[in-house]
């Protein structure tokens, strides 16, 4: 987004009247969080200055202060962030450092937006892969809009071993859990791959997705997210509902509600119904619909989960 004209003058004064080295680095509270270079942040520093800079440059941890730690056997986790803004976290063997990372905001056992909430993280250790080794989560954030999470999952044996990370998207609310209630992990996430697609992002349908690791990587744990075929005539209701919605004459595009429960269908492994939904949903007369739907299914098949969606539905989902 491009700042009104104010600011940018604002802004351009503020660095002409800092060119030194000492009032560059004042300068750049002016702008904001921009990356300092290594002489400007220490000058930074020796003012006294308590504002948070951003360099992602800085090694870790560098200047930043702890903000989380856990151990388990041989292995400590550590995290850290302010007074720079680009967080990190370290892993150490044996008091030494085998693994780091720079980013934005990093959380022990999960997700950044469950710092306060102990129950949603995994403790250090947990059996994530189903095989008993012990394991590590790191969550992180890395400074988007209601945008991105990122799952590093590390195997801790005799050897650091980083074994997948998962791309949650918008879904800071996923967790590890027992979902199955038979002992072994799972992951609980969304699928965005519609975000802002044809909707806003508040109304734009993200359906709830398992994941368990096996042959390799994370992909959906089949028999939990199965669920049985609606009765026919509660799938004829709901969408006899959705079709006399006033949202058709009143937008250009249908209502979200359309994908939504052909979403909900596909990702619960009944593809055919939600194939028979949009045709008893689509008003009569109204243009557009073999349009729409081959839009549809083409960003369908960009899923990151695409494969594991046709074999829920067992091939029935093109």
């Amino acid at each position: 987004m491009t700042p009104p004209n104010w600011l940018r003058a604002a802004r351009w004064l503020c660095a002409l009247l800092f060119s030194s080295l000492a009032l560059a680095a004042s300068a750049a509270l002016c702008w904001g969080q921009l990356p300092l270079s290594g002489p400007a942040r220490k000058e930074l520093q020796r003012q006294g200055h308590e504002q948070d800079f951003y360099d992602p440059q800085e090694k870790c941890p560098g200047s930043r202060k702890r903000t989380g730690e856990a151990r388990f056997g041989q292995y400590t986790v550590r995290t850290y962030r302010y007074p720079n803004d680009a967080g990190c976290f370290e892993i150490l063997q044996r008091g030494r450092q085998v693994h780091s990372k720079i980013g934005m905001v990093f959380q022990i056992g999960g997700s950044p937006d469950f710092a306060e909430e102990p129950a949603n993280l995994l403790r250090i250790g947990a059996d994530i892969r189903g095989d008993g080794t012990p394991g590590l989560i790191i969550g992180e954030w890395t400074g988007g809009a209601h945008c991105c999470l990122l799952f590093h999952v590390f195997d801790l044996g005799k050897k650091l071993r980083r074994v997948a990370t998962i791309d949650a998207q918008h879904a800071g609310n996923s967790r590890f859990a027992d979902v199955g209630r038979d002992g072994k992990l799972e992951f609980e996430t969304f699928d965005y791959t519609f975000a802002y697609w044809h909707a806003s992002f508040a109304e734009s349908p993200a359906p709830a997705i398992i994941l368990r690791y096996r042959n390799g990587r994370f992909r959906f744990a089949e028999e939990l997210m199965r669920k049985p075929s609606s009765p026919e005539p509660e799938l004829t209701a709901r969408a006899q509902k959705l079709r006399s919605a006033p949202e058709w004459e009143s937008l250009d595009d249908p209502p979200s509600g359309l994908w939504s429960e052909m979403l909900d269908l596909i990702y619960t492994g009944n593809a055919p119904q939600a194939w028979r939904f949009f045709d008893l949903a689509w008003p009569a007369g109204r243009k557009g619909k073999e349009e729409f739907l081959r839009e549809f299914r083409a960003k369908l098949a960009k899923s990151p989960y695409w494969s594991d969606v046709e074999a829920l539905n067992r091939g029935q989902v093109r």
